[in-house]
Parts: C-alpha cells; sequence; structure tokens
C-alpha cells in the first residue's frame, strides 16, 4: 500500500530537537555541486567494520585473499561513490534542482541503507518521499524514513543526519584499523577462525604490521612475506637537479603512511622531508647530484 502521509502515533516532534548546524540544514545548494560530505561518509562507513578476513571488509567488497585496510577502504569509497552519483542523477532526473547539505547526506545514507532513494518500505506499507522532498517538507521526510523496516537503526541515522544535521559521534578509520587488527589477533588466539579465514588473517595482519599472527608455523611465514612483497610498487630515481618525481600510484598517507621514501639508504620523513600530492612527490631535504633515491609504495 502506498501512503503519503505518516500516522500521528509514528510523528516526531522535531522541533524538540537541536539543530545542529542550521546552515547545514537552511543553506540550499545547486544540485551540480553538492556532493555528501566527509562527515555523511564516515557516517556510512561507521555502518560496518573493517574485517581483514572474512572477505567483505567493510562489507562492499568481495575478496578471497586478505585484505588490509586501506585496500578496503579503498573498495568501499569506490561503491559509495557510485551510489552517491545514483542519488544525485535520481534527484536531477525528478527536477530536484536545490538541496541542503544535511538533506542531501540524508537520503544518501538512506540509499546506502536500503537501496532505495525515494522509497521507504515499512510494516504499514510503502512511503514516497519525493512529494515531500520537492515541497521541502523534511519533518515528514524524516518521519517516513524513520519508518523503514529494512536496517532501521541506520535508517533512524540517516533521518537525524536529514532532519537535525546531527552526524552524532563516529569511529575514524584510525579506530577502524586498529580495532580490525586486534580482533585479528584475539579470533586467531581464540581459534575462532575457520581455515579459510585464517590465512587471510594471517596475510591481512602481516601486512598492516608486519609482523606474524601468534602460531603462524615457520613454512607459511616465508610465503606471507613473499606474496607481500610482491604487492609492494618500488621505485628508483638519481638526483640530477629536479626534486620532483611522479610516482607510479598514488599513496596513500592517512590513516598510516603507504609511501616510504628512501635517500641513500636513510628513510627521509613525510612532511619534514618530503610532500605528496598524488602522483607527485617533493623531496624538500637538501639533495647532491646522483643521490640515490628509493620510494616503496604499502597496500
Amino acid at each position: 500500500m502506498s501512503l503519503d502521509s505518516v500516522a500521528r502515533r509514528y510523528q516526531t516532534v522535531w522541533e524538540d530537537f537541536v539543530v545542529q548546524s542550521h546552515h547545514l540544514y537552511h543553506t540550499e545548494l545547486e544540485i551540480d555541486s553538492v556532493n555528501a560530505s566527509a562527515n555523511c561518509e564516515l557516517v556510512a562507513l561507521n555502518f560496518a567494520r573493517y574485517n581483514g578476513f572474512n572477505g567483505f571488509a567493510y562489507g562492499e567488497s568481495s575478496v578471497d585473499t586478505g585484505i588490509t585496510e586501506q585496500q578496503a577502504y579503498d573498495l568501499w569509497i569506490t561503491e559509495f561513490d557510485k551510489q552517491q552519483r545514483l542519488v544525485k542523477n535520481q534527484m536531477k532526473s525528478n527536477d530536484i534542482k536545490l538541496i541542503s547539505q544535511s538533506v542531501y547526506d540524508g537520503i544518501v545514507l538512506l540509499n546506502w541503507a536500503t537501496g532505495n532513494v525515494f522509497n521507504v518500505d515499512a510494516v504499514e506499507g510503502q512511503y514516497n518521499l519525493l512529494p515531500h522532498i520537492k515541497t521541502k517538507a523534511y519533518d515528514t521526510v524524516a518521519d517516513m524514513i524513520k519508518r523503514s523496516d529494512m536496517n532501521n537503526e541506520k535508517c533512524i541515522k540517516a533521518a537525524t543526519v536529514l532532519r537535525l544535521a546531527d552526524y552524532g559521534k563516529t569511529k575514524n578509520r584510525t579506530w577502524m584499523r586498529t580495532n580490525g587488527i586486534y580482533n585479528m589477533r584475539d579470533q586467531n588466539e581464540k581459534n575462532l577462525l575457520s581455515d579459510s579465514e585464517l590465512r587471510k588473517a594471517r596475510y591481512a595482519y602481516y601486512a598492516e604490521t608486519l609482523k606474524f599472527l601468534p602460531f603462524t608455523p615457520e613454512s607459511i611465514k616465508r610465503d606471507i612475506s613473499n606474496k607481500y612483497n610482491k604487492t609492494l610498487i618500488r621505485q628508483t630515481f638519481t638526483y640530477s637537479g629536479t626534486t620532483t618525481f611522479t610516482l607510479n600510484k598514488t599513496p596513500s598517507m592517512t590513516p598510516v603512511e603507504k609511501l616510504q621514501v628512501i635517500v641513500n639508504g636513510d628513510i627521509i620523513q613525510h612532511l619534514f622531508d618530503f610532500t605528496v600530492s598524488g602522483t607527485t612527490l617533493s623531496i624538500t631535504k637538501t639533495l647532491q647530484t646522483d643521490d640515490f633515491i628509493e620510494t616503496i609504495v604499502k597496500i
């Protein structure tokens, strides 16, 4: 049954709550210029937890090997961006020209949680959000989202973001990575991993820490190390006057630095001795002619 309104008993008196950012909720942006905010991305990422051994990483992947947090995030953000573009395209095709940041973020989160942009399935029927988005009846839109019978807790968060610009407290990727590493070690020591999970965990743990999971047989350690070393992207340069160099891959530098730069056998420090933007490496450390530079990009 299609529903155009929410029964009073299911409505929230939104005026009783504090809008966390009037700018994010009230300021309208042209649809072509708006994108999911960093806070929205982090809320969506917090819908899952990094797992290096279950084959799903942050929940959006399907891999047969152990996976680092960075690899997991790269796969996750690719899918998130794809879904965000879908939301924007559907809004544009329905002639929505202006929207505020928090409202856009809320709809993006609804789609991320349910796979729907303008429809919400509830026990009592299906709600159609589109006419209410167009008339900016955001109390009604938020109430409808809260009624979702799919991933209800996540949809409540989406409604709160939309109507109150309240993104809540989230865990950052540093916490996610640390928690994922601890989980691999904990599950291993409690002997809770299947053979397949253990194989993946041993590799992911080593790729993250350069240490072996406890109880890893010596016969397996060499294979893990060799497999990891094959993923490293190594390049060498010789200084001849220019301090900028082009890398074969853009390295991530957060939450952990994935680029190592070595000059004449000595590791130099990010920000103090070099900076990186995209694939452009700039060395600020004083160099001498024929200095040997090695770069290593890690997974």
